[in-house]
Parts: C-alpha cells; structure tokens; sequence
C-alpha cells in the first residue's frame, strides 16, 4: 500500500501552497495507490503541444474496489472519489490556473477505525467470491 502524499509539486511548508516547482509532479496519492493527481508540463498528450500546465487523475482499477472497470466492454472506470480527492484536484487546479479561484470547503475524514472495520468485511466477502 502506497503511503499518502500531498502536493509533492508545490514548494513551501504548507500543503496546497501555490508556489509552483516547474516540470511534471504528482500533486496527490491515495494511501490505497488507486488515485493520484498529476500536474503535467511535459508529459501531457496533447496538440498542439504547449507549455501550460495540467492537471490529470491516474486511477488504477481493481475489482472489489471504489476504482473498477464497467463490466460493459467500453474501456469506461466507475471511480468514487473521496471528499480530499476532490479537494486536492481542485487546489491542483487552482494552483496550475490561479485565475480559476475554486474555493474548497474541508470535509471530515471518517474516523481510521470504521474505514479499516468496512475494509475487512469488504475483503472478507471478495475472497468468499474469488472461491465460488
């Protein structure tokens, strides 16, 4: 498991500060590895080619997880965000676009104790069905 990490492409002390360190840089990583933010310069595929940066979500599905494929063949992820996933692509937004001024309400984290108790009975019942 990937350990949490905080706008890496920021400079400063303080997370989501909007002094840019220039070139490519993960903004954001779940501590689950399955989203990450991207602030892209160079590496972004696009044309034409330009120098203004953007801002990219890297989700890597896995059955039995919020990031998964739809069963319907199109290539196409069902992806449930969590409110500071949200919020960390907004504050990346804002800080490769500071005209756009998205402002961010905090939101609560669920208690560590109820998401590791729902990761049990949710890993319990996938390994149930990976037997059948």
């Amino acid at each position: 498991m990937k350990k949490h990490q905080t706008n890496s492409c920021l400079g400063g002390d303080e997370p989501n500060q909007q002094r840019r360190i220039s070139g490519d840089c993960v903004n954001y990583q779940s501590e689950d590895g399955l989203v990450e933010i991207h602030t892209k310069v160079e590496g972004a595929w696009r044309f034409p080619k330009h120098d203004y940066p953007v801002v990219c979500l890297r989700l890597r599905p896995s059955p039995g997880t919020r990031i998964q494929t739809i069963p319907d063949g199109s290539g196409g992820l069902d992806v449930l965000l969590r409110h500071q996933e949200v919020a960390e692509h907004i504050l990346a937004l804002n800080a490769a676009d500071p005209k756009s001024g998205y402002q961010v309400k905090a939101v609560p984290e669920k208690p560590r104790e109820r998401k590791q108790h729902w990761d049990r009975i949710n890993q319990q019942r996938w390994d149930k069905k990976r037997r059948r």
